[in-house]
């Protein structure tokens, strides 16, 4: 198959071929990491996909996904007059993560 596509990719006239160590997996996993860091929700790549449940697209690409620190300083950061023009303010209260964030380390 690899050899059909670099075929193809040269009678096209392209500079590019399809490297040794690409599999159909590989190229599976490329398009699910592009659906998602073009930020197209889990159904959307579960379908596409051809999973039977969004349950298994999560569990294997869940790594991917902005997580909610991500959106979240994003969303502040796009808000005119934010953190970047107002650099020298300071937090009101004390930021402590939550216990689940510790996982099961105890404060020190």
């Amino acid at each position: 198959m690899r050899e059909d596509a670099n075929t193809a990719l040269a009678e096209a006239g392209a500079d590019v071929s399809v490297p040794e160590k690409v599999t159909l997996h590989s190229l599976r996993d490329f398009y699910a990491t592009t659906l998602i860091t073009k930020r197209e929700n889990v159904k959307t790549v579960q379908v596409r996909l051809g999973h039977s449940k969004p349950s298994i697209t999560l569990d294997k690409y869940v790594g991917f996904w902005p997580t909610d620190e991500d959106t979240t300083a994003a969303a502040i950061e796009s808000v005119p007059g934010g953190p970047e023009q107002g650099a020298d303010l300071k937090p009101s209260a004390l930021v402590v993560p939550s216990q689940s964030a510790l996982g099961s380390r105890a404060p020190s």
